[in-house]
This record gives C-alpha cells, structure tokens and sequence, in this order.
C-alpha cells in the first residue's frame, strides 16, 4: 500500500509539472478515495489552482493588453479615416482647380492665337499701309516738280512778259 501512495504522489506531481509546462496528459482514473494520501493530494490540487490562477491572471492580463492595443488601433484607424476623407476633400478641390485653370489657360492659348492672328494682319495692313504712303509721297513729289515746273515756267514768262512791255 505504501509503494502505492508514493507511484499515485508521484504520478500527480508528474501531472501537475506537465500542466505547469501546459501539457495535459490525462491521468487515467482518479484512485480510489481509500488509497489517496490527502495530504498529498491537497498540496496537488492547491498547486494546479494556483497554477490555473495565475494562468487565469496572465490571460486577464493579455486580454487587457489587447484591449488597449485594439482601442489604440481603433484610434489610429478612426485619425486615418479622417485624414483620408480631408485628403480626398483636398484632391477633389484641387482636381476642380485644375480643371478651372486648364479652362483658363486653353482660353487664353485662344486669344493668344487669336491675338497672333490679328498681330499678322495688321502687319500685312501695315506694309500694305506703308506701300500705299510711299507711292502716295512719290506721287506728291512728281506734282509738287510738275508744280515746280509750272512755277518755273510761269516766273519766266512774267519776266519775258515785263521785259516785252518795257
């Protein structure tokens, strides 16, 4: 009976470092209650509540730990979200810009040309201008020596004309 007591002390010691270690190997049938050291079995069984205690402790732990970690994420997602509507507030404000000064500037690139056009009619005008003034200038010319002429002519028959009278 005594070697039986010390293999069930030591078959539950051996249990309760497996279920310390996490492995739970399954103990067969419970003996007999005539057969159990108490004394023995109590320390055992305080063990594993301890054991499951602190188990039960670590996991509260963690659990609060992932808690605050997913509280904390949920913050950074909820500033992101934030930060990408402003973002897309922000691109659809500039897309609009952008497509207001793509107007303005194709606009402007029309009156650039339209200028361009009118620039190089009025150059044609000009010399079209010009040409008209110097051939108006050499036909001011030609008259004022035909007048000339005239005037000459005209000086010389008034003195022939005084010279007859005289």
């Amino acid at each position: 009976m005594m070697s039986a007591r010390r293999h069930q002390r030591c078959h539950s010691l051996s249990d309760d470092s497996e279920e310390a270690n996490g492995n739970h190997a399954d103990p067969g049938p419970e003996p007999e209650p005539e057969e159990l050291d108490w004394d023995s079995y109590s320390t055992t069984l305080e063990h594993r509540l301890a054991a499951e205690q602190e188990s039960a402790q670590a996991s509260e732990q963690r659990c609060v730990q992932l808690q605050k970690a997913l509280r904390e994420l949920e913050r950074q997602l909820s500033g992101l979200s934030d930060r990408l509507e402003e973002e897309e507030v922000c691109s659809a404000q500039l897309a609009l810009h952008r497509d207001r000064l793509e107007a303005e500037c194709s606009s402007l690139r029309r009156d650039l040309d339209d200028l361009e056009s009118t620039l190089t009619v009025a150059a044609c005008d000009k010399q079209s201008t010009d040409s008209e003034v110097r051939r108006l200038f050499e036909k001011l010319f030609q008259k004022d020596e035909v007048v000339r002429k005239l005037q000459q002519e005209k000086d010389h028959l008034v003195e022939l004309s005084q010279v007859r009278a005289q």
